[in-house]
C-alpha cells in the first residue's frame, strides 16, 4: 500500500535483497523473483514472484481433522530448520547484525518498554512483559536467519512436488531461530488448527535432529518464552500505526 495506508511499514528493497539471497542458496524453498519495482512504475514498492500452483499449509490443514495432517510436522520442522541454517554472513549488508545472544534478548526486552512509551496511551502491562522477558532468559544459541511470520499462510505447498515453499519475507531479521516456533504458537491461537500443538514433541524432536540444538535448548518452555518475546515483531508496527491514525498521521 501507499505510504500512510499500510498496517506494517516494512522496507521492501530488503525484503528482495533476502530473496535473492535465498534463491541463490537453495537450502529454503522460495517462489523464485522475477521482478523488483521501487515504485516507480506501480505507485509503491512491489515483488513479482513466479507462478506456483498448489495451496498454502494453512488451507491444507483446514480439511478434515488437524491430526490426519500430522504427515507435514517433518516437512514443517525441516522447513524451519532450512531457514536457520542459512549462512548469515550472506545476507545483504544492510540487514542488522546483533553484537551477541545476550545483547539481542536486552534489546527486545527493551523495545516493549519503547514501544509502550510512544504509544497513544500508557499500558504498563507492557513494562511488565518487558521485566518478564530479562528475568527469565532461556539457554542462549548462535543467531541465525529469522523468518518473522513463520505461520501456515505463508507456507505454499507446490501441488507437482509437495515442497513447501516459504512466501513473505518482510518480516526477515537475524535473531534467536526459537522466535519463529514461539511465533507460530501465537499465530495460531487467532488461526486454528495449530498443526504443531497436534504433536509438538514429534515436531520438536525433528526440529532437534535437523538443528542439532539440543532438549535444553529447545523444548516447549523455551518455545513459550518466544511465544511472548516474538510477539512485538508484529505488533510494533501494528500499535505504531493504532497511534498515527490516533494523532491523524495515517489513514
Amino acid at each position: 500500500p501507499p505510504p500512510g495506508q499500510s498496517i506494517l511499514d516494512t522496507d521492501r528493497q530488503l525484503e528482495w535483497d533476502v530473496v535473492q539471497t535465498l534463491m541463490a542458496d537453495a537450502g529454503v524453498a522460495v517462489p523464485a523473483g522475477l521482478y523488483f519495482d521501487d515504485g516507480i512504475n506501480l505507485g509503491a514498492p512491489a515483488i513479482l514472484f513466479d507462478e506456483l500452483a498448489g495451496e498454502t499449509l494453512f488451507v491444507r490443514t483446514q480439511e478434515g481433522e488437524v491430526t490426519d495432517h500430522l504427515d507435514l510436522l517433518e516437512p514443517l520442522a525441516d522447513l524451519g530448520a532450512a531457514i536457520h541454517a542459512v549462512d548469515t554472513a550472506t545476507l545483504p549488508a544492510p540487514i542488522e547484525r546483533p553484537t551477541s545472544w545476550d545483547d539481542y534478548i536486552e534489546a527486545g526486552a527493551a523495545q516493549w518498554r519503547e514501544v509502550e512509551s510512544g504509544h497513544a496511551e500508557s499500558d504498563p502491562f507492557m513494562r511488565v512483559i518487558a521485566a518478564w522477558l530479562v528475568a527469565n532468559k532461556p539457554p542462549p544459541v548462535d543467531l541465525t536467519l529469522v523468518h518473522g511470520d513463520f505461520q501456515a499462510p505463508n507456507m505454499l505447498i507446490e501441488e507437482a512436488s509437495g515442497t513447501i515453499h516459504m512466501l513473505d519475507w518482510e518480516l526477515a531479521h537475524i535473531g534467536d531461530p526459537r522466535e519463529d516456533l514461539g511465533w507460530w504458537k501465537l499465530a495460531h491461537q487467532s488461526q486454528p488448527p495449530d498443526l504443531i500443538d497436534a504433536d509438538e514433541d514429534r515436531f520438536l524432536r525433528r526440529y532437534r535432529e535437523r538443528t542439532g540444538l539440543s532438549e535444553e535448548v529447545v523444548n516447549p518452555a523455551t518455545v513459550a518464552y518466544f511465544t511472548v518475546f516474538s510477539a512485538l515483531g508484529v505488533f510494533t508496527n501494528v500499535i505504531g500505526a493504532t497511534a498515527a491514525m490516533s494523532r491523524g498521521q495515517a489513514s
